[in-house]
């Protein structure tokens, strides 16, 4: 009614620009003519558009990989091994199992009720995880180095290794005794048994020389038992061979599958035997080597033969068909993997400072077809239709054509705030964990300009997320660590 003049005044404290999760204190003052009585109702409205809402911190020591099925988060914690989450309410995970593995979980992938676990030194893991209450290890498979990325079809398991030494055994040493090679119908061939500590081998070496001038190669097994057929094998020339005690190698042309533990026989043959030109194994003079001992022929030596025995570090391809028996089917080399993407016949690696490599993985043998190296450390990598988006560390996201994977092309590149560990999308957008600042939201829907939506920085070091819309879901290892709930809208 006429008369009426009612003044309202809103006082936000403190002023100015505000940050995430910062406590504030909104005051809301109502005056009016001292005249006028009415009755007056309101309604005070916070409008977060373009703002984004935390809403759960789960705690997990370290967590350092994670992956969604179902109504489930899982989550690889270094030490701890994994944990399970139920998602039964949406944006609030509930740790309800784990399982302690004895190494050191980098990362993990699922795939129809099992976990398959990237542990450090202790290779793969393969967890059934159907009742999340109590995960059971369903089988396991060590493959040598640090195992630190896993991706999985179910039926065929990529896992990216790291490091420098790819010796399984080693028993070198001087020579002071021999096994004889191609001298006579009892001292044609050699072998020395073994126990492999990797389920395969892709190589070995043995110290040898010859006297006189045998001319058949030598050709180098590993067998089941002495007399048995060839597991794989491979070929060293006469001519490389000399008069004097060197350490030559074999690199077989396939890998082999082994079970660590069991025993296996380093077999070295030669075509001829000559009792004036024939071949020399190097042996010590005593067993030196716990794991086995010489045979000359089938008969029993009390020495070991020098050798050793080599696996792959890089990008491992296993058979899961039977989850309970996973067996390496191939291998190849790698410089420092980070996350794998397997999409089709072709498995995306970010290979850190050597940026995106591409393989081949319609055979059992990977082989690589394409690469672009990024101006970062390539950390993550997630394919979506013919683009990658690879988190390249401080140098943020690289959008990649990949339409032709023999040849990538850098489409656009979005410098991000802080490090780019991972990237998703979802509706042209780009959702970035960004390590200590937080997150970075990106329009990508024209690929050639990505911009800056927002961001959402809070006090913790984001390293790896998954999106359930509209929730995203964040590794966060540092202060109070463990999985953080984001309303994304």
């Amino acid at each position: 009614s006429s008369g009426l003049n009612i003044q309202f005044v809103v006082y936000v404290s403190p002023s100015g620009p505000l940050s995430c999760d910062q406590n504030i204190t909104v005051t809301l003052s109502i005056s009016g003519n001292t005249g006028a009585r009415k009755p007056l109702d309101m309604v005070l409205v916070f409008d977060k558009s373009w703002s984004m809402s935390y809403d759960v911190l789960e705690i997990t020591p370290d967590p350092q990989g994670m992956d969604l099925e179902g109504d489930a988060i899982f989550v690889a914690t270094g030490t701890s091994g994994l944990y399970d989450m139920n998602l039964i309410q949406p944006g609030y995970p509930n740790t309800v199992g784990t399982y302690n593995s004895p190494g050191v979980s980098r990362d993990v992938d699922m795939e129809s009720g099992y976990a398959f676990l990237a542990d450090g030194t202790n290779g793969l893991r393969i967890v059934n995880v159907n009742t999340l209450s109590s995960p059971t290890l369903l089988s396991q498979l060590d493959v040598g180095g640090d195992a630190y990325a896993v991706a999985t079809t179910g039926t065929t398991t990529y896992l990216g290794t790291y490091g420098t030494d790819t010796t399984d055994i080693s028993n070198q040493g001087t020579a002071n005794n021999a096994l004889y090679i191609g001298r006579s119908s009892t001292q044609a061939y050699g072998a020395q048994s073994f126990q492999p500590g990797v389920d395969f081998i892709s190589g070995a070496q043995i110290r040898i020389r010859k006297q006189g001038s045998p001319g058949g190669n030598v050709t180098v097994s590993i067998r089941s038992s002495i007399t048995g057929a060839s597991l794989v094998s491979g070929t060293i020339a006469a001519s490389s061979i000399t008069t004097s005690y060197q350490y030559l190698t074999v690199t077989f042309p396939t890998i082999l599958s082994l079970n660590s533990g069991s025993t296996y026989y380093l077999v070295v043959t030669t075509t001829t035997n000559d009792a004036s030109n024939y071949y020399e194994w190097g042996a010590s003079t005593s067993n030196s080597y716990s794991g086995g001992q010489a045979f000359q022929n089938t008969t029993a030596q009390s020495r070991d033969a020098r050798f050793e025995t080599y696996f792959i570090i890089g990008l491992i391809k296993i058979d899961t068909s039977s989850p309970a028996s996973p067996a390496v089917l191939g291998a190849v080399s790698l410089t420092d993997v980070w996350r794998i993407w397997w999409d089709g016949s072709y498995a995306y690696v970010s290979d850190g400072s050597a940026g995106l490599k591409i393989f081949d993985v319609s055979g059992d043998t990977p082989f690589i077809v394409g690469t672009y190296n990024t101006s970062g450390t390539a950390y993550d990598v997630s394919v979506y239709g013919s683009y990658a988006y690879v988190s390249d560390g401080s140098a943020g996201l690289h959008i990649i054509n990949v339409s032709s994977p023999s040849s990538p092309s850098l489409v656009s590149t979005y410098n991000t705030p802080g490090t780019a560990r991972a990237t998703r999308v979802y509706n042209s957008t780009a959702y970035i964990a960004d390590g200590t600042r937080g997150i970075a939201v990106v329009d990508v829907s024209t690929l050639a300009s990505p911009t800056l939506l927002r961001t959402y920085t809070t006090s913790g070091n984001y390293l790896d997320m998954e999106i359930n819309y509209p929730w995203g879901y964040f590794a966060n290892d540092y202060g109070a660590s463990g999985i953080a709930s984001i309303h994304l809208e």
